[in-house]
């Protein structure tokens, strides 16, 4: 008898994957392809809907005919947020709007202003952004009214994949909790429909279903079995966390990659409090997720061995820079960074689009390593910062992207928050999360917490050394102050910039 199989779909920016996983838990086959994003108007980003169609089903197709057993569930989870559009004969109506799309900035400006972005922190515990689908929905009533009397189903991504796949018009709450549910009935909330103006739009959006609900049989015929089941959801920041295996309250789970997402597991949804970051539902019923995502991690790390031309040194190694920044003092010697390096400035655990990094404490003896462990250091007292502002304690964490490849920055990290860290086997958490949760609503397993515990394993696991919890949370305190003391400076290097320019095209202010 075949083993069985079970695929993930993770659609991301600008990459769909499919990866196909055994019981186990184990990566048995990946197929990738790029679907390119464009750019018709500054601040426009958005994605052909036929070609993200075609790359899931050439990449079903490919995972498919390289492995042996039987595949009976199918997965999906793909960026949440953007808008994603098709008539009545359910055909796109315009190319899918992305999450990172910024033609609603003057909306969310607006919503920011007149106290609606408030409001909704305090109901759904999200405020609205550029990729809020409420607010381009309400940039299409005032720029693009025909698109939206056009348009017949207001998706996101995962539901036309789901869609295509199987005939089903539907969504799931994990999407929705951003901005238009009632996070405890986890239904369209009317008034914050009301709020955002959108009411008119109602009957536009797909019916939600409970993630593990969501599911129906596959009736595309990509040369598949019969009675393969198809589940769509969670989207990828709830699919990454139950990829991860957090799913109880007060389990963490932290990518140091491109950006640094960091959120926990609540029992509650704690709403209200400062305006940053996302309350999101999660797979479990009873369950919500606090995220804080920094907008910038690992790249100030490649960025600094750029500048030093660290990496172009004959024999560099990651291996060998951890063995010599191992060997210099927790503090670098004194010098502090912070790593606000992107050009949009900060969004989490503070919101300022003026942040900027830098480097506070140098003196003539300092050394390019002293420098550069201070950017790990940096990197690591953010992540804090994030997790200090979480509304509940973390107890334990999982971590993963690029940075978890580093024991020496997993050791670090890990003595800084004060927290056990795991590190998950395997890479494709996202596409693991969704193909976990098919599996569950195949009835390969009884629970998420089955599943969960079937399908993951831990590489690596780092405990905190408590004879540095002081020395590090005192770190944290000058780390937090300069954070603070610095904004007023950041606003008016700002104003310098827009009065006299930078003195070059090519350096984003």
């Amino acid at each position: 008898m075949k083993s069985k199989v079970v695929l993930g779909i993770d659609a991301g920016t600008s990459m769909t994957k499919v990866v196909a996983f055994d019981l186990a838990g184990n990566e048995l086959a990946i197929s990738s392809m790029k679907t390119p994003t464009s750019t018709p108007h500054t601040a426009w980003i958005e994605e052909d809907m036929w070609e993200v169609w075609e790359s899931v089903s050439r990449c079903i197709r490919d995972v498919a005919s390289q492995v042996d057993g039987e595949i009976v569930a199918i997965g999906i989870t793909a960026t949440g947020d953007g808008t994603w559009m098709v008539d009545s004969d359910m055909n796109p109506v315009r190319p899918g709007i992305m999450w990172c799309d910024g033609r609603a900035q003057e909306v969310v400006t607006r919503w920011h202003e007149d106290g609606t972005a408030r409001r909704s922190f305090d109901m759904c515990g999200t405020a609205p952004f550029t990729g809020t689908q409420a607010a381009q929905i309400r940039w299409l009533m005032e720029n693009e009214p025909a698109t939206l009397e056009n348009a017949r189903w207001i998706f996101h991504e995962k539901d036309w994949i789901f869609y295509k796949l199987t005939g089903v018009v539907s969504t799931d709450d994990s999407d929705e909790s951003l901005t238009h549910i009632d996070l405890r009935t986890r239904r369209y909330s009317d008034d914050l429909l009301s709020l955002f103006g959108i009411t008119q739009f109602r009957d536009k959006l797909p019916p939600i279903t409970d993630t593990r609900d969501n599911h129906a049989v596959l009736t595309a015929d990509l040369g598949l079995p019969e009675g393969v089941v198809v589940a769509s959801g969670p989207m990828d920041v709830q699919a990454h966390a139950l990829g991860v295996g957090v799913i109880e309250p007060g389990e963490g789970s932290s990518v140091l990659g491109t950006a640094g997402l960091h959120q926990v597991v609540m029992g509650d949804p704690h709403l209200g409090g400062d305006m940053v970051g996302m309350t999101l539902t999660h797979v479990v019923q009873d369950r919500w997720l606090r995220l804080n995502a920094a907008m910038i991690a690992t790249p100030n790390l490649d960025w600094i061995l750029k500048v030093l031309g660290e990496q172009e040194r004959q024999g560099f190694t990651y291996e060998d820079l951890d063995r010599t920044l191992a060997a210099i003092p927790i503090g670098s010697r004194g010098i502090v960074y912070q790593p606000y390096i992107f050009p949009g400035g900060e969004r989490a655990p503070f919101v300022d689009a003026a942040a900027k990094g830098g480097f506070f404490g140098l003196n003539q003896h300092h050394t390019r390593y002293d420098m550069i462990r201070a950017v790990y250091e940096g990197v690591g007292l953010s992540m804090k910062d994030c997790y200090e502002h979480m509304p509940i304690d973390v107890t334990s964490i999982r971590l993963s992207g690029g940075g978890a490849n580093s024991p020496f920055w997993s050791q670090l990290v890990c003595d800084m928050v004060g927290t056990p860290i795991g590190i998950p086997h395997g890479s494709e958490y996202g596409a693991k999360g969704a193909a976990i949760n098919a599996a569950v609503a195949a009835g390969l397993f009884d629970s998420y917490q089955e599943a969960t515990e079937a399908m993951i394993s831990i590489d690596r696991r780092y405990e905190p050394n408590g004879a540095l919890k002081q020395q590090f949370d005192d770190m944290y305190g000058l780390f937090l102050e300069l954070r603070k003391a610095h904004a007023p400076l950041w606003k008016r290097r700002v104003a310098l910039l827009e009065t006299y320019g930078d003195g070059s095209g090519d350096i984003q202010a």
